[in-house]
């Protein structure tokens, strides 16, 4: 059975029984974590699961390529592992990468350079009052050198 049958699997066990994921991971031994990532796994189209099993490409592959939101992303991530023969460590990297040029493409238009980090650095704030709520101690510091700004992250 490969990974796309497994993860039907489980979601008829939790359709026909009416199990939630902590009993099925009882049921088979597992734990939640482990039947919520083969879930996921469903998100894939037919034609998505078709290309990650003709290629060999394994489950930490397909969960990687998984945070990239559009089809489209997610075939040509594929197509680059195959082609690349990439292990996981090399599809993490690439997933970063298209993640953060997607990032890029998304900035508000027309904001220059200065408004960009602005809007960075209120952001950074924003996540840094959640945590500090969370009841985690955490900073940020900004350094500027050699035309580079530096951000700094403290969790303690």
């Amino acid at each position: 059975m490969n990974m796309f049958e497994e993860a039907a699997s489980i979601k008829a066990m939790a359709s026909l029984k009416g199990m939630t994921q902590s009993k099925i991971a009882g049921a088979l031994g597992v734990s939640q974590p482990y039947v919520a990532n083969k879930l996921r796994l469903l998100e894939y189209s037919e034609s998505e699961r078709a290309k990650i099993l003709e290629y060999g490409l394994t489950e930490r592959h397909a969960r990687t390529i998984l945070r990239l939101k559009t089809p489209k992303e997610r075939l040509t991530a594929i197509e680059k592992c195959h082609v690349g023969q990439m292990n996981v460590s090399r599809c993490e990297i690439t997933v970063d990468t298209m993640l953060d040029e997607a990032c890029r493409n998304a900035a508000p238009r027309g904001m220059n350079y200065a408004e960009r980090i602005g809007h960075f650095e209120r952001s950074l704030e924003s996540s840094l009052m959640l945590l500090r709520s969370a009841g985690i101690r955490a900073r940020a510091r900004r350094d500027e050198s050699d035309g580079r700004i530096y951000f700094s992250i403290c969790i303690e």
